[in-house]
Order: structure tokens, then sequence, then C-alpha cells
């Protein structure tokens, strides 16, 4: 939304042709008077000095990476090299998974199903691993040791 305000007496003049000769720093009176007063206002007071313009609304932006096919993929947890970084081993093969996820209970060592959606060519930090970007995990056990 664009919005766009002008003060003046709509004689179509700029301020250099304009035929007054006070400056905005000497203080003139408006030529024409606001519709709304600014004591007029309802609502919280003022915390800062943009209250009196108008808020834009934030615009809707498109995620960076179109979402990927959903997936669902079982298999077991483990550490990667950087701190908080939880890496899943899928139990069919395949690229280590770089789990995107806030669960705490999503830790090294167990077994899970998630389902998602691979991030190809999304940077981390983490340093390995395809960045999967979990929407629902399930199945949550401790991994049986292999022998």
């Amino acid at each position: 939304m664009v919005v766009l305000a002008a003060c003046g007496g709509g004689t179509g003049q700029t301020g250099a042709e304009s035929t007054g000769s006070a400056t905005p720093d000497q203080g003139a009176a408006p030529t024409a008077s606001p519709t709304a007063s600014p004591t007029a206002m309802t609502g919280p007071a003022p915390t800062d000095s943009s209250t009196y313009l108008p808020r834009p609304e934030p615009e809707l932006t498109l995620p960076a990476t179109r979402l990927g096919t959903l997936e669902r993929v079982s298999g077991v947890v483990g550490a990667g090299v950087e701190h908080n970084c939880r890496l899943l081993t899928p139990d069919r093969g395949g690229n280590a998974l770089l789990l995107l996820v806030e669960n705490p209970r999503v830790v090294p060592g167990t077994r899970v199903t998630v389902e998602g959606y691979r991030q190809e060519g999304v940077a981390t930090t983490c340093q390995q691993g395809v960045p999967f970007t979990v929407l629902k995990v399930s199945d949550i056990s401790p991994a049986t040791p292999t022998n």
C-alpha cells in the first residue's frame, strides 16, 4: 500500500514558486486545515516520532526457496561436527539429513520418524548433511545398538 500526502493551497505551484514568503523553519501555518488533529487520536499514547505518520502494512514475502516434496524418513539421529547440529542417518540409506527442528527429544542416539522437506542449497553453520525442515516428529525411541 502506498500513501501520498501533501500540504498546500492546491494551486499546483511548488514551494519555490509559491507566493508565500514563509519558510518551513519560520513556523508558517498551513493554508488548509487538517481533517483530524493529533489530540483527537484514540488508543495508546505515542511512543516514537513516527506516531503521526501512517504505518506501512507488512509486505508478504515468498520463501527464498520453494518448499520441497513432503517426505517421511526414519533413522537414527547423530551429532554433527558443530554444536547443536543433529544429523539423521536414514534407514533406507542415502545422504545424511541435517534436522532443522526445535524438539528437545530429538537428540543423538534416538531413533525417529520425521516428516518434512529437503531444502537444497540452503547455507547452514553445520557444514554437513542436506538441510531438512521437520514439520512433524513421531516414533521417538532409543536407538538399538548394532553388533
